[in-house]
């Protein structure tokens, strides 16, 4: 037939049709069941088939090399089988029955497509399901899919859009494979669960929707893919097989519950998976082998429990994450190269390594962990060529922990326990930062690093030794306690903050001391304390600071009060204390030390040496004393009982008494005194002067003066010469260059800093200067004379000068006449227009007084003899 219609009524009848050679024919039939079926040559183009069925069954086959074939089909209550539809293009097929089973050859290797399907019932791939299609379109109602033994239902298709709405309680499971470029979605109402299978696909998207709250996605297989894209939304996803072999993977995941058994994703490459989720637990090879991929978890709890979690990780992985708890324990970190990000709002528990070796190694990772509590268990912890992360409010470590090649840093804002038998950390970039409590109960070791410890607003106790040997560091209290008491511990363990062999700086700012006790060996160690620090030892045996085997330690103490301060010295070795004291410091060092007692205005210096001697060590102990701010009258004593003995002091520009009452032994004493002013008593000692001074008893004591302003004197001692006594001192600190007493002034010639008034000083000389900003740039208000520029406002307070104030905002080319600053204003700054660049009015021009372009008011030539009066002269 070709272009026909033949219509079939037979509403109680079953009708068996056989169809052969049509061509852009209609077929309408109305029977209670139908067998259609194509014989002979077969079926050409453009055909149309349209059946009613009453109860079914309804069968339709052989439709072989057909272009577009229409077959629609509406049997509510009956069951439709499509039998070997093959190699067909363009072909429609809509179905509307209880059940449809596709069997022989099913739909196959076909192009352009459109399948539509509404069952009441199930749909059945018994063979070939859909086979090598190109192109098209499936959209399947069904309760379920069911499926012949070992087939599978989407098999090698190409640009296939599929639209699954299961609707069964049970619904099976959705099979395929070798998918590429395909859309797959699956909506489920399954209660308990619903499996899914699709290996080797390619540059395919699935989403995955299971919408009661008990669905399960279990099992999931999805091997051997590239370029796969997977969105799960259920209430739990168990995955077998899961994704393995698998490049370019993006998976997203909206779950109640994540449980990862078995290998449940492996073998990754360059593949993202983000899992949300209320309850997220693994166990089993779950990531290993993964190559450049990204896992980013959120989840209420994270549980990593047993297994080779990530084993294998390469390419710098990237692991993420957040969540409330996350609990780690029995994984195996044995990986390549991986970075793993931890977020949690209240805990981090990481408790055991691997059963067998009970080790955390974490090598060749970058680890940040940011919580509210971490917890790092009994096991041991590794980390060799790794960056280590914590930003935390409490953190407690039990596990012995080795570190070595890494950067670590540590912020701990409430709480740090360190618990762990022992911590050795080496080569390493060292960051630790502690607030609140810092507890270091056992020993801790960095060697060879670079340490940068800081304690803001914290409680540090160091019960054993935090000891940094080899290294460069810096340690900072800050508004903080320090308690290191020693309590009859002797060796290395009785030191408490111990530095060795390395260049450290401490500084304690408002923090106090108490019995803080700290080490230093062959080493250099600047101290600076301030003003609002204390340092002292309950105990009178023990010394705060304890310098050996060569080391050089300076003191800054800046008006720090410090209680029984002992400086210890080691036998047989020779060390070096330079302490510089500036005013208001109350320090009193006794032992093997030396106190400070000084007052705002005056500084009294006593340097003991006892106790040293009657072990009969021979060791050779230095003092450097440098003041470095005007200390106008002091006292210096020396009890010297120890042999022999080298104090050098330095005093710049100030005033010193020493006072040596007690016969003394063989020894050397040594000052230099530049700029000062030198009151001696030493008893029958003799004092003699010529260039340098030697005061001589049993022993020598040179006295170096260090310019003709010093002098020895035996008598009453002199003021410092002060800014204001008349007299110009050009020693002073600062130097003086003026000095008129009570007539210096901030706007007179010599300024209150007794220094010679200049344009920049600050200081508004009111003959001079209009001005004064404390600098001579221009533009700024203040010219480099010192004059008030236009527009701008300069304060003068009794002489005192500052910034000026823009008073106006001038825009010269705004056709704005800014009186006084402006004269004319032609909307540019142009010149030769008659108002010049600075919008003021050129000669030989009128401009008005409101803005606008200036009027030539004479034809003004130079050059042309004509003298144009009053232009040209």
């Amino acid at each position: 037939l070709e272009h026909s219609e033949v219509y079939f009524t037979c509403p109680s009848a079953n009708l068996d049709l056989t169809v052969d050679d049509c061509l852009d024919t209609e077929f309408r039939i109305d029977a209670d069941a139908l067998s259609l079926a194509v014989a002979g040559v077969g079926m050409r183009s453009n055909n149309r088939v349209y059946v009613t069925a009453a109860t079914g069954p309804v069968t339709i086959g052989n439709f072989r090399s057909t272009t577009g074939t229409e077959v629609y089909i509406w049997c509510p209550t009956g069951a439709v089988t499509i039998k070997d539809f093959d190699a067909t293009t363009a072909l429609t097929l809509e179905i509307d029955a209880q059940s449809l089973s596709l069997t022989g050859e099913g739909v196959s290797n076909s192009n352009d497509i459109y399948l539509e399907v509404h069952l009441s019932g199930a749909m059945a791939l018994n063979t070939a399901g859909l086979l090598n299609i190109q192109n098209g379109s499936v959209l399947v109602e069904a309760q379920q899919l069911t499926y012949g033994t070992g087939q599978n239902g989407f098999v090698q298709c190409t640009d296939l859009f599929v639209e699954l709405d299961l609707t069964a309680t049970s619904a099976g499971d959705v099979r395929g494979e070798g998918l590429v470029g395909c859309d797959l979605a699956v909506r489920a109402l399954v209660t308990t669960s619903l499996g899914f299978h699709m290996p080797s696909c390619e540059h395919t998207d699935v989403t995955i929707t299971l919408s009661t709250s008990s669905g399960e996605l279990s099992p999931f297989s999805m091997t051997d893919s590239k370029n796969c894209d997977l969105y799960v939304s259920a209430h739990a996803f168990t995955p077998s097989n899961g994704v393995v072999r698998s490049s370019d993977f993006y998976g997203q995941f909206e779950l109640s519950k994540f449980f990862g058994t078995g290998v449940a994703f492996s073998d990754l490459t360059l593949s993202e998976v983000i899992v949300t989720a209320d309850l997220f637990t693994t166990n089993g090879a779950m990531f290993e082998n993964s190559r450049g991929c990204t896992f980013e978890f959120f989840a209420d709890v994270i549980r990593l429990t047993t297994g080779d979690c990530f084993y294998n990780a390469s390419d710098w992985t990237e692991v993420t994450m957040v969540g409330d708890i996350v609990e780690i324990g029995g994984i195996d970190w044995d990986v390549d190269s991986l970075e793993l990000i931890i977020a949690a709002s209240t805990s981090v528990d990481w408790t055991v390594g691997m059963d067998l070796s009970n080790v955390i190694d974490l090598s060749n990772m970058e680890v940040s962990v940011t919580t509210s509590t971490f917890s790092v268990g009994t096991s041991s912890l590794h980390c060799d060529e790794c960056g280590f992360y914590v930003e935390v409010d409490s953190m407690d470590v039990t596990a012995d922990t080795t570190l070595s090649n890494c950067t670590i840093v540590w912020d701990t804002a409430t709480s740090f326990h360190g618990q762990a038998p022992n911590t050795h950390v080496s080569d390493a970039d060292v960051t630790l930062i502690h607030a609140g409590q810092a507890m270091y109960d056992e020993p801790v070791s960095f060697e060879a690093c670079s340490v940068n410890l800081t304690v803001t607003e914290c409680v540090l106790d160091v019960a054993r030794v935090l000891k940094i040997g080899d290294s460069d560091g810096e340690v900072n209290l800050v508004s903080s306690e320090y308690h290191a008491p020693i309590t009859g511990a002797v060796g290395e363990d009785g030191r408490r903050l111990y530095l060795v062999e390395g260049s450290y700086t401490l500084n304690i700012i408002d923090t106090n001391m108490n019995d803080g006790t700290v080490s230093v060996k062959d080493s250099e160690l600047d101290i600076i304390l301030d003003g609002s620090s204390t340092w002292d030892v309950s105990a009178p045996q023990l010394s705060l600071l304890s310098v050996e085997l060569g080391s050089a330690v300076t003191l800054d103490l800046r008006g720090t009060v410090l209680g029984t301060f002992r400086v210890g010295v080691a036998e047989n070795h020779i060390t070096t204390v330079n302490i510089t004291v500036q005013k208001e410091a109350e320090v009193s060092l006794s032992g093997i030390s030396t106190s400070f007692y000084g007052t705002t205005d005056e500084i009294a210096v006593s340097i003991h040496n006892y106790g040293l001697a009657r072990r009969g060590a021979a060791s050779t102990l230095t003092y450097s004393l440098e003041l470095y701010e005007q200390f106008c009258s002091g006292v210096f004593s020396l009890d010297a009982s120890i042999d022999p003995i080298t104090v050098p002091i330095v005093l710049l520009a100030g005033a010193v008494s020493i006072d040596y009452p007690f016969p003394p032994i063989d020894g050397v004493f040594v000052g230099i005194f530049q700029d000062s002013s030198l009151t001696a008593s030493f008893g029958d000692a003799r004092v003699r002067s010529s260039g340098w001074t030697q005061l001589y008893t049993s022993g020598s004591f040179p006295i170096v003066l260090g310019s003709e302003r010093s002098s020895l004197l035996d008598a009453q001692l002199p003021l410092c010469s002060q800014c204001g006594d008349d007299i110009v001192d050009s020693n002073t600190l600062p130097v003086e260059t003026c000095d008129n007493g009570v007539e210096n002034s901030a706007i007179g010639e010599c300024t209150p800093d007794c220094v010679l008034a200049f344009c920049g000083d600050g200081y508004v000389r009111t003959s001079l200067e209009t001005c004064d900003d404390g600098n001579t740039d221009t533009g700024d208000g203040c010219s480099t004379t010192c004059q008030t520029e236009p527009g701008y406002s300069c304060p003068n307070t009794s002489g005192i000068g500052g910034p000026c104030t823009l008073i106006s905002s001038v825009v010269c080319g705004d056709l704005i006449v800014s009186i006084p600053f402006e004269s004319c204003d032609d909307g540019n700054t142009d010149t030769g227009d008659g108002c010049s660049a600075t919008c003021q009015t050129e000669p030989g021009y009128t401009c008005p007084p409101t803005g606008g372009p200036c009027t030539l008011i004479s034809s003004v030539v130079c050059g042309d003899l004509l003298v144009s009066i009053p232009f040209e002269s």
